[in-house]
C-alpha cells in the first residue's frame, strides 16, 4: 500500500535535495505538521537502508543525503511506481480506504475500530469518514458488514466476490510494481514471487492473444493479479460455490473454452492450480463481464442467452434518454452497436450478481471526468439502465456510458462550408496550381474550388465568388480585402498545417452552433458556505422546470456518495452542473463566482457553471456543447477572461480547438 511514508519520501525526492519543512510536507500530504514528525523516522530507517539518510536542519526543513546511488536509485524507482496512484486518485483518503478494506476483508476475526485508528494514527471521529467509505466500498461487492463490541467489524460474503474485492484492494495493478507486506493478514493472500508472478502473467496473455477475445489492459492486469489470490484461496480450501444454472449457461459460450485453456496452461507450469470446474466457470463470467468495445466483433454468438437483452435494452435506453434530454443519440451512424457492446459487460454483471463493483480507475478510465456534458450523459444512460434492468452501477460503470457520449460526439462532424481558395506563386501559375492540388488532396472535405493565378489578377475578380487567397509573398506585398496566408512550394506538413490554421479553418461553420450571448449570465461575489446552500439557491431558481429539478436532486444525491462524483464534475476548482431544458424553460448559462471556497467532498469549489441546455437540436449541437464545456473544463483555473468576455472567449476556444497546432493544451 503507498502509505504515508511513501508519499514523505516521494516529495523529498522530487525536492531534488531542497529542504522542506514539516509545514510544507503537512500541506501536500493532507495532514498535521505534528504527524508529519512522528511519521520521520519511518523516513529515516528506509533511506537508511536503501543508501541514503535524512538531514533535518532547523529552520530550513527535511532533505536526503544520498550515499550510495545504485541503492538510493532503486528506492527511487519503487517510490514513483507507486507514485502512479498518487495521480489516479486522491492519495490520502485512498490509502485510508484501502487499508481499512484490506483488514476486514482480509482479517476472518475482523477488525476492532481502535485498532484502525491506530494504524492509520486518527482519532474514532477522525476516522468515521474512511470508515464508512471503507464499508460502501465493501458492500458494494455484495459483500455484508456486521459490527459489534466484541467481534468488531466483519466483513461476510461469496468467496468469488470477495476475491475481486482483494484484487481491487492492490489498488495498483501494473505487473512490475512489487508486492509488499503492509498489511500482514493481505500479504498472505497476495503472496508470490516476483519472478513467478511474472511468469503466471505471460502464460495467461499468451493464451487470451491466441483465443482472439480482446480486453482493456486495465482488465489483464487486474486478472493477472486474481490468479495469485484464487491459488492462495483455494489452498486455504476457500473454493468458488456457483449455481450449477449459471455454470452450465457459461459452459455455452467461448469464454469458458478460453477461461479452461488459460487454467490448463497455468496447472502444467505452475503449483496449486489445479481448479475445478465452479472455479473455471467463474473465471469465465468475469472474462465476459470484461468484453472490450469492439465493433468488428459480433456479440451474439458470445453470450446468446443475453443476445435478445442485449439489443432491446439499448433501444429502451436510447427512448428513455431521448424522452428525458431530448438528446438522441441512435441517430449517429454505428450508435447502437457502440452501446451494445458497452451493455454487454453491465448486463453479464448483472445476471451473475457482479454488478455495481467500485474501481480505482486508471488515468485512461477517468479521462471522461474531463468532459462534463459526457458525465451528464454517462449518468443519465446509467440511471435509465438501472430501471429497466435492475442493474447496479458504480463510477466505473457510468464512465464506460459516458465513453460511448464522447466517441459518439466525436463521431459527429462540424458543419462546413467549403472554401473557394485563390492561389498564387512567384514561380508561375503551374506551381499555383501544384500547391492548390497538394491542399485539396489534404483538406479535400474543406475546399470547393482552387483557382491558380497571378497576384495582379485578383483585383479584376468578383470578391463575392472567391473566400480566401493564398499566396508565396510577404504581407507587405499583399494589398487585397481577402483573408490570405502564405505558403511556398513545399514539403512540409508544417507549412501545410499553417495553411489549415490561418485560412481553411474558416470553412468550419460554427457560429450558428455556440451558444446565444443573451443565455450567459456572469455573476460575481455569491456569498454562500456549502454546496448544499448552492444547490438550494438553484432549486429556488428553477422552481417551475421539472427536469431541472430532477436534475439538480439526482446531483444533490450523488454528493455524499463515497469515491463518486458523478453527476456533476470538479475541474481544478470549478463546480460543473448540467440539467436538460425542455418545455417552457430558458436555456442558460450561468457563471457564479464564490466569495469563500466551498466544498464539494475533498474539492475546493470557487466558482460554478450551471448550463440549462436544450439538447433537442441535433448532434451537431450537442457536439458543440460537449466541447465548449470540456474546453472551459480544461481551463477552468484560468477563467477571467471567460468572465470578462464569455462569448468571444468560447468562440476563440472552439477555433482554437479546430487547428491542427492549437496554442493552448488541450
Amino acid at each position: 500500500m503507498v502509505d504515508r511514508t511513501q508519499r514523505i519520501l516521494l516529495e523529498l525526492m522530487k525536492a531534488n535535495g531542497n529542504p522542506l519543512t514539516s509545514a510544507q510536507l503537512a500541506q501536500v500530504v493532507g495532514v498535521s505538521s505534528r504527524t508529519i514528525k512522528s511519521t520521520m523516522p519511518r523516513v529515516a530507517d528506509t533511506l537508511q537502508a536503501n543508501g541514503a539518510e535524512l538531514s533535518s536542519r532547523r529552520n530550513r526543513g527535511y532533505s536526503i543525503v544520498v550515499h550510495d546511488g545504485v541503492a538510493y536509485h532503486n528506492l527511487v524507482e519503487k517510490t514513483n511506481m507507486q507514485a502512479v496512484h498518487i495521480a489516479m486518485a486522491g492519495y490520502d483518503d485512498t490509502t485510508r480506504i484501502l487499508h481499512i478494506c484490506r483488514k476486514l476483508v482480509a482479517a476472518p476475526a475482523g477488525a476492532k475500530i481502535d485498532e484502525i485508528c491506530e494504524d492509520l494514527c486518527l482519532s474514532r471521529s477522525a476516522v468515521r469518514r474512511p470508515l464508512r467509505q471503507a464499508r460502501a466500498f465493501c458492500e458494494s461487492f455484495h459483500l455484508q458488514i456486521t459490527s459489534s463490541s466484541s467481534d468488531g467489524i466483519r466483513v461476510f460474503g461469496e468467496e468469488r466476490m470477495m476475491r475481486l474485492a482483494m484484487v481491487e484492494f492492490f489498488e495498483i495493478h501494473f505487473h512490475k510494481v512489487q508486492l509488499d507486506d503492509s498489511d500482514r493478514e493481505y500479504a498472505r493472500w497476495i503472496g508470490c514471487d516476483y519472478q513467478e508472478r511474472q511468469d503466471i502473467r505471460h502464460a495467461f496473455l499468451s493464451v487470451l492473444r491466441e483465443s482472439g477475445i480482446s480486453m482493456r489492459d486495465s482488465a489483464t492486469q487486474r486478472m493477472a493479479m486474481y490468479f495469485i489470490i484464487a491459488r492462495n484461496r483455494v489452498r486455504a480450501e476457500l473454493d468458488v460455490i456457483l449455481p450449477q444454472a449459471w455454470v452450465r449457461e457459461i459452459k455455452l459460450t467461448p469464454h469458458y473454452l478460453v477461461a479452461n485453456s488459460i487454467v490448463e496452461r497455468l496447472s502444467r507450469e505452475f503449483e496449486g492450480f489445479d481448479f475445478g470446474e465452479h472455479e473455471v466457470a467463474f473465471l469465465a463470467m468475469w472474462l465476459l463481464q470484461n468484453h472490450d468495445v469492439n465493433c468488428a466483433v459480433d456479440i451474439k454468438p458470445l453470450a446468446p442467452f443475453l443476445y435478445d437483452d442485449v439489443v432491446d435494452t439499448a433501444e429502451k435506453l436510447f427512448r428513455m434518454v431521448v424522452q428525458r434530454t431530448g438528446a438522441d443519440f441512435s441517430c449517429v451512424p454505428g450508435a447502437r452497436r457502440i452501446l451494445e457492446h458497452t451493455l454487454l459487460p453491465l448486463l453479464v454483471g448483472h445476471r451473475y450478481d457482479m454488478d455495481g463493483c467500485r474501481r480505482f480507475d486508471y488515468e485512461s478510465e477517468r479521462r471522461g471526468l474531463g468532459s462534463p456534458i459526457s458525465v451528464y450523459f454517462g449518468n443519465e444512460f446509467a440511471l435509465a439502465l438501472h430501471e429497466v434492468t435492475g442493474c447496479r452501477f458504480s463510477l466505473s460503470d457510468m464512465l464506460l456510458l459516458a465513453a460511448v457520449v464522447m466517441g459518439l460526439s466525436e463521431r459527429t462532424p462540424f458543419p462546413v462550408k467549403p472554401l473557394r481558395l485563390l492561389i498564387t506563386s512567384g514561380l508561375g501559375p503551374e506551381y499555383a496550381h501544384i500547391e492548390g492540388e497538394l491542399l485539396e488532396h489534404r483538406f479535400s472535405e474543406l475546399i470547393e474550388s482552387v483557382r491558380a493565378c497571378e497576384l495582379y489578377e485578383i483585383r479584376g475578380f468578383d470578391e463575392r465568388e472567391y473566400d480566401a487567397c493564398i499566396t508565396d509573398i510577404g504581407g507587405f506585398g499583399y494589398n487585397y480585402t481577402y483573408p490570405w496566408t502564405s505558403m511556398g512550394i513545399t514539403r512540409a506538413s508544417l507549412d501545410v498545417g499553417s495553411v489549415h490554421d490561418a485560412v481553411l479553418i474558416n470553412a468550419f461553420d460554427i457560429e450558428g452552433l455556440l451558444p446565444s450571448e443573451s443565455i450567459i449570465h456572469i455573476r460575481a461575489n455569491v456569498r454562500l458556505s456549502t454546496v448544499d446552500q448552492f444547490l438550494s439557491l438553484l432549486m429556488l431558481e428553477h422552481e417551475g422546470e421539472p427536469l431541472v429539478q430532477r436534475a439538480l436532486e439526482l446531483v444533490a444525491h450523488s454528493k455524499d456518495h463515497a469515491l463518486s462524483n458523478a453527476p456533476a464534475v470538479v475541474c481544478d476548482g470549478c463546480l460543473f452542473l448540467i440539467a436538460p431544458q425542455v418545455g417552457d424553460g430558458y436555456e442558460r448559462m450561468d457563471y457564479y463566482q464564490f466569495d469563500e471556497a466551498i466544498h464539494w467532498d475533498d474539492e475546493r469549489v470557487t466558482k460554478a457553471l450551471f448550463c440549462v441546455f436544450n439538447f433537442s437540436h441535433g448532434m451537431q449541437s450537442l457536439k458543440m456543447l460537449e466541447r465548449i464545456l470540456y474546453l472551459l473544463a480544461n481551463h477552468a483555473g484560468t477563467m477571467k477572461p471567460f468572465a470578462e468576455h464569455p462569448l468571444p472567449f468560447i468562440r476563440e476556444l472552439v477555433r482554437e480547438s479546430l487547428k491542427l497546432f492549437p496554442s493552448f493544451s488541450q
